[in-house]
């Protein structure tokens, strides 16, 4: 019957118990001995015990960090972050929270002493107890690179896990105790004031990032746009005053054919519809930021209406393409009117992306043509 609820505890807790948990469900120290003993229960650290047959794994390490660290303690600062699934961030090795002039030496664990959180500041991931997302950024605004904090807060307001209200809660909770982070979590929720949409992943994140080092109007964020159809769709950033649509694509959403090809389509109807269209991937935003930057600089120089520039040619896949954006029904490529043809795109678009990841990796000096290449024909130096 004991080693049924033993077995019951263990479950919750990823195969772990506690010294303290077998004695208060009636456990002698000699019955906890003899378990030990037969092999059944394996001692982890001093009065954490993992049952057998239970697989180590990091939250089972994180769950031991917790319990070892005694009454109150809560995983924190970048192990709650990665608990809450906050990108960029790992369990290992833990951060724990305990109470001040509680602290505990633990080998393998990072200890921060804090005042006993209150109840509205802790919650519980999968049976391990931890600080809640707006108190985990707040915590991360002390802890790591003020850009890698901002991105994090970027990505729990777009995933929404919390809200801007609640954090400014956060922040009145907290600031008067003068913790470490006050002041950037502050000025973080204050760029963030009115209407702000936060970047829905890493890549939008850093295009963001990007603008802002290179000197460029920051866009307006996934923006719903139409036509005389109806919604095309939301792209992800949007420079008004020059018509520029920019769209970041991460192998994670766009990597297979059918992708393409629905990007094609939209493609198509927005530039019918007299949007310029950008696209760029994560290297092109990681390792080439200074050419997208550029990119974007002389599509605005160029912002007239694309029905009233010359038919489009562009190199893709060694050959030219001529009329690249005009359908079966406007061969004479005067744009009177016609819509896009999306095949055409979506072609000349995959044999622009083989080209380039060929010459990346098998001729010396290449130098890969940028996407306003392939809507322009015109002269770009990377």
């Amino acid at each position: 019957m004991l080693d049924r609820r033993m077995e019951a505890l263990a479950v919750t807790q990823h195969g772990l118990v506690t010294r303290e948990q077998a004695i208060a469900r009636g456990l002698t120290p000699e019955g906890i001995r003899h378990r030990v003993r037969k092999h059944r229960w394996h001692p982890v650290v001093r009065g954490v015990f993992r049952l057998s047959g239970a697989v180590d794994t990091p939250r089972q390490r994180a769950m031991v960090a917790v319990l070892a660290s005694g009454r109150f303690a809560v995983l924190s600062h970048r192990s709650a972050a990665a608990l809450h699934g906050l990108p960029g961030f790992s369990l290992d090795p833990p951060t724990v929270s305990v109470p001040r002039h509680g602290r505990r030496s633990l080998v393998g664990v990072r200890i921060e002493e804090t005042l006993v959180p209150p109840d509205p500041h802790v919650t519980c991931v999968d049976g391990i107890p931890c600080t809640t997302v707006a108190r985990t950024l707040f915590d991360l605004c002390g802890d790591v690179h003020a850009l890698r904090a901002e991105r994090a807060l970027d990505t729990a307001l777009a995933r929404k896990l919390v809200t801007l209200p609640g954090l400014w809660r956060m922040l009145v909770d907290l600031a008067e105790h003068g913790r470490a982070g006050t002041v950037w979590f502050r000025a973080l929720l204050e760029e963030r004031r009115g209407e702000y949409v936060a970047p829905e992943s890493e890549l939008e994140a850093r295009f963001v990032e990007l603008t802002r080092r290179h000197g460029l109007v920051e866009p307006e964020r996934q923006v719903d746009l139409g036509d005389d159809d109806g919604w095309i769709g939301r792209v992800d950033f949007l420079f008004r005053s020059a018509r520029i649509v920019v769209e970041v694509d991460g192998a994670e959403f766009h990597a297979g054919h059918v992708d393409h090809r629905h990007d094609a389509e939209r493609d198509a109807r927005l530039i019918a519809a007299g949007w310029h269209v950008l696209r760029f991937r994560w290297d092109d935003v990681v390792n080439r930021p200074a050419a997208v930057a550029r990119s974007i600089s002389f599509r605005r120089e160029f912002a007239s209406p694309w029905q009233r520039e010359p038919a489009p040619k562009a190199v893709a896949g060694g050959q030219d393409v001529p009329r690249l954006f005009c359908s079966p029904t406007d061969r004479d490529g005067d744009f009177d009117g016609a819509v896009p043809d999306p095949d055409v795109v979506a072609e000349a678009w995959d044999a622009w992306r083989a080209e380039v990841d060929f010459g990346e990796r098998f001729v010396p000096g290449y130098k890969a043509v940028s996407t306003v290449d392939l809507l322009m024909n015109a002269p770009f130096d990377e």
